[in-house]
């Protein structure tokens, strides 16, 4: 028998974790960089801890201390998140940035699958899934999360997809909304397990065909660097205004 999980309150961070929760202040939110992830030992850590940190933080409140523990250990865990990187029906950008002391923070990510369905997407052509979109709390109202969904979407219509789906907690509110924002609309539901806890997500659905503004049809004042690479997949490094 193992031992009990703390409570929700007291389970302890990684030490990664740690080092992503107190960032200092003096992040440069005018110049975010996009790029594929690499499965180096350092990407794949600070994955892993910004994960753990924003699952967490966003569901502690509605699962026990030990559904969310082994949650957790199942998802946010190295070995885990080095078979997501590795796996080649999958994709993830990483958003970053420069602290103060110029060092390389990430801000966020975006997962997407290209293998995965829904019976609610049995007439949708051509879906791939936007598994999850994650930004560090500092990121939040910095348009972090909005540059990754519309690079997702680029990426989509890039590897020739014509619809994007996911699947959002139908409790969490703020996801919805920023969803819908983003031109998703519900198609349905699904089940979601968190450790013993099985919680409904709302499936939403949106179409690719319309093109983003991320990567401007004619040629824009705003510097773009795009740099291929990693079986032709496209980079983004774009500075904001």
């Amino acid at each position: 028998m193992t031992s009990a999980s703390p409570p929700a309150s007291s389970i302890t961070p990684t030490s990664a974790q740690n080092a992503a929760s107190d960032v200092a202040s003096g992040i440069d939110f005018s110049s975010v960089t996009l790029r594929f992830s690499t499965t180096t030992d350092e990407d794949i850590r600070a994955v892993v801890a910004l994960g753990r940190k924003v699952f967490f933080d966003t569901f502690a409140h509605t699962v026990s201390a030990e559904d969310m523990q082994r949650y957790l250990d199942e998802s946010y865990t190295y070995n885990p998140i080095k078979a997501d990187l590795t796996n080649p029906n999958k994709r993830c950008i990483l958003a970053e940035s420069k602290g103060a002391d110029g060092a390389t923070i990430l801000l966020g990510y975006s997962f997407l699958a290209t293998d995965t369905t829904e019976d609610c997407l049995k007439d949708t052509p051509k879906p791939i899934e936007l598994q999850r979109i994650y930004t560090h709390p500092m990121s939040h109202g910095k348009g972090v999360a909005k540059q990754l969904a519309e690079a997702s979407f680029d990426l989509g219509r890039k590897e020739g997809f014509e619809n994007m789906w996911l699947g959002v907690f139908s409790e969490n509110h703020r996801g919805i909304g920023f969803y819908k924002k983003m031109g998703f609309v519900k198609i349905g539901t699904h089940e979601f397990k968190v450790g013993d806890q099985v919680d409904i997500d709302d499936v939403m659905l949106r179409s690719l065909k319309e093109r983003s503004l991320y990567l401007p049809a004619r040629p824009s004042p705003v510097p773009l660097t795009l740099l291929f690479g990693f079986q032709h997949r496209i980079f983004f490094e774009r500075d904001l205004m």
